[in-house]
């Protein structure tokens, strides 16, 4: 018989992977809002991990509507909606 030693190796805790994911959302709804600001002068009303509130002019509706349909980076593609 052959005996070896195995080791396992895993995380003690998902915190860093989570971390690393959020952080990555953070900096991508980032991205978003600084091309709200530059493309139609809108300052976020909210920025959450998940998504960017923002108040623009209605001219700018359905240019924005079209903005969104882009695919950004990592393949994401943004919903756009009206809030009554």
């Amino acid at each position: 018989d052959v005996l070896c030693r195995q080791r396992i190796a895993s995380l003690a805790s998902y915190r860093p992977l989570y971390q690393a994911v959020l952080d990555a959302e953070l900096t991508l709804m980032a991205e978003v809002a600084l091309r709200l600001r530059n493309q139609f002068g809108a300052k976020p009303r909210q920025l959450r991990v998940d998504g960017v509130v923002v108040q623009i002019p209605k001219k700018h509706a359905k240019r924005l509507q079209e903005w969104a349909e882009d695919t950004w980076a990592a393949g994401k593609r943004f919903k756009v909606s009206q809030l009554e």
